[in-house]
């Protein structure tokens, strides 16, 4: 059985709502180092406004994001993800990090 934890005091110290959600989001993939949203799954997530552009995204939610949760996942960064279509339009975030090494759970472990 596999779990996430969340420490407390990392989140306790994220400011913006949107860090605290992909915080929350990113951790559940932490052995992993990568995890790519679809644009619409993403703006529902973070509950983004309707009337937010890529360029609102980038600038309102994608920075503070980065800047904030950088201390807690080590090299983090995001791509964007396009569609190879009249005007490339933007059909989701890659977001890679370096995966957290976790130790092999043992069945039945007392201690």
């Amino acid at each position: 059985m596999e779990f996430t934890t969340y420490e407390l005091a990392e989140f306790t110290n994220i400011r913006s709502t949107y860090a605290k959600t992909m915080y929350r989001l990113l951790k559940q993939w932490r052995t992993i180092g990568k995890k790519e949203f679809k644009i619409d799954d993403f703006k529902f997530l973070l509950n983004c406004p309707k009337s937010y552009s890529i360029s609102d995204i980038d600038k309102r939610i994608l920075k503070p994001i980065i800047k904030e949760l950088a201390p807690y996942f080590k090299k983090l960064k995001v791509k964007k993800i396009k569609k190879n279509t009249r005007g490339n339009p933007v059909t989701g975030y890659l977001f890679t990090w370096k995966p957290e090494q976790t130790q092999h759970w043992i069945e039945n472990n007392t201690a």
